[in-house]
């Protein structure tokens, strides 16, 4: 389990920040319950500052508290996210096309402009990327 502790470190937030969070975190603990592997996240909240200096997208969630980084070294949560992608959509998750994430998967509780519950993060990735999103494609 994440607890909020753990997401935000030492940081003091916003309330809004912190109501975000915590609707994340009811999410991705609740979906995360249905996978049988190790959890440790690897990044939460961030503040403007520390979003920048870890190169993290300009109007990235997590500043917000709606997104959550979590390690996948061997892609066995990546491959749970493709293959259960209906407890995404049951709990409410988007996932950032583990494609574009090497020993990690990204977690957020609000859609990205497209709508897409797997989607590709930049025009950059998007052109980088081809063919459909697939177990055997990880």
């Amino acid at each position: 389990m994440i607890t909020s502790e753990k997401y935000f470190g030492r940081a003091i937030v916003d309330p809004k920040i912190a109501d975000n969070a915590k609707e994340l975190l009811e999410k991705v603990n609740a979906f995360l319950e249905h996978f049988q592997g190790s959890v440790q996240m690897t990044s939460g909240y961030r503040s403007p500052e520390h979003n920048k200096n870890v190169g993290g997208a300009r109007s990235s969630k997590h500043m917000s508290g709606e997104a959550i980084d979590i390690y996948d070294l061997d892609r066995s949560l990546a491959k749970f996210c493709v293959l259960k992608a209906e407890l995404l959509d049951q709990y409410g998750l988007y996932c950032e096309d583990p494609r574009c994430t090497r020993n990690w998967v990204h977690l957020q509780s609000c859609p990205p402009r497209s709508g897409s519950r797997f989607f590709i993060p930049s025009l950059d990735w998007a052109k980088k990327i081809s063919g459909p999103l697939t177990v055997g494609s990880l």
